[in-house]
């Protein structure tokens, strides 16, 4: 069984960091190249938290399947996961054009 000690944590090398930030990144770009097919804000927020959802069990909810992790310490992480869609979402949704308000004349 594998076991991860963290004691004494580490403080984070720039270059992790960095390769954090791309990760971050690289998951906003996929999401907003969903969501620009999406046309009216509120389907977008949909999109994303079923998104968001889905990710979550899938990724979670493996590790306590296969890695025998706590539910409790898997929960945090799934609600940080769920968080993480909610707010690059909405943050999406404000920055994408949408047709939401255009008058058809």
């Amino acid at each position: 069984m594998l076991s991860i000690d963290h004691r004494p944590s580490a403080e984070g090398a720039p270059l992790d960091l960095f390769i954090g930030f791309l990760h971050n990144l690289a998951t906003a770009v996929l999401l907003a190249l969903i969501l620009r097919k999406v046309k009216e804000n509120g389907e977008r927020m949909k999109v994303v938290i079923v998104s968001g959802v889905l990710a979550t069990v899938l990724i979670n909810g493996s590790e306590v399947i296969w890695w025998f992790q706590p539910l409790n310490w898997v929960a945090y992480h799934a609600l940080y996961d769920i968080l993480y869609f909610a707010i690059a979402g909405a943050l999406l949704c404000r920055l994408l054009p949408s047709e939401e308000g255009v008058v058809n004349e």
